[in-house]
């Protein structure tokens, strides 16, 4: 529970928690997409949030139209950073909220009652730390991500913006520094686990910009040097032990996926 006093925000009871949301805004040179992620932000019909504008010392004018949205839950830091995750990072460190969602520069919450469609799936799901759903990309596409396994991300990465992640996942690890484009893979393959009960939502979280590396990634060098191999990738993140029953579940998987596409072709 969390109330308010004045202008003053009381922590969550029982918790350090001072927001239920804390909204991680990466961004450098972003002066053309940002005011409309600010304002999907702020349009939002749940209040209980606050937003992290982390720039990278940008050139244009991306600090200057964040610093036009006045508002006590924002923050704003501008200074150079390694990577888009050294900011994430920064955000997260940052962060007073229970909940971290990540969106993009260039990208905007799909409409103005996810936050509160989202807390209403986190009460519903006391023991989850992990929200997840699907995205609008920007080729007029659903990107869908049902029910989400460990096994299921050896094909691909969940999109960053479909999820919600309990800040208590961030308490021994931050996004690795190691990667340029698929941190939040190396991170989604440690923490979709059994114990962290992952619930998935079927709503439309964020419309996705597919600019730039997010809408080449099966060429990209990270993928294909880190992420292809799957007996590799298996080995990497579950160990040798666990590297046959994982990899022979992953093909039972595949295949029945590619039945079930073809009785519903059969049946139309």
């Amino acid at each position: 529970m969390i109330c308010r006093f004045g202008n003053h925000l009381l922590k969550i009871m029982g918790t350090n928690y001072e927001v239920f949301f804390s909204i991680i805004v990466p961004t450098y040179n972003s002066g053309k997409t940002l005011s409309q992620t600010i304002q999907s932000v702020f349009g939002q019909s749940f209040s209980n949030y606050e937003l992290l504008i982390i720039d990278g010392q940008s050139k244009d004018d991306t600090v200057a139209i964040a610093k036009s949205f006045k508002a006590d839950n924002v923050t704003i830091v501008s200074e150079p950073d390694k990577s888009i995750y050294d900011a994430i990072n920064k955000g997260i460190i940052r962060a007073k909220g229970e909940w971290i969602y990540i969106l993009g520069s260039d990208d905007t919450l799909y409409d103005n009652s996810i936050l509160e469609k989202v807390s209403k799936t986190i009460t519903q799901n006391p023991q989850s730390k992990i929200i997840f759903g699907d995205v609008y990309t920007s080729d007029n596409t659903i990107e869908r991500f049902p029910y989400y396994t460990f096994t299921e991300l050896l094909d691909r990465c969940i999109c960053q913006q479909a999820i919600f992640y309990h800040h208590s996942l961030f308490k021994d690890k931050l996004f690795s520094l190691d990667f340029k484009m698929s941190s939040d893979w190396d991170f989604n393959m440690q923490v979709f686990t059994r114990e962290n009960h992952p619930v998935y939502m079927e709503q439309l979280m964020a419309n996705y910009s597919l600019e730039g590396t997010s809408g080449n990634w099966q060429t990209h060098p990270e993928y294909l040097n880190y992420f292809k191999d799957k007996k590799q990738v298996i080995i990497r993140y579950k160990g040798k032990a666990m590297l046959y029953p994982y990899y022979a579940w992953y093909y039972i998987r595949r295949y029945a996926r590619k039945i079930n596409k073809k009785l519903k072709w059969m049946f139309q």
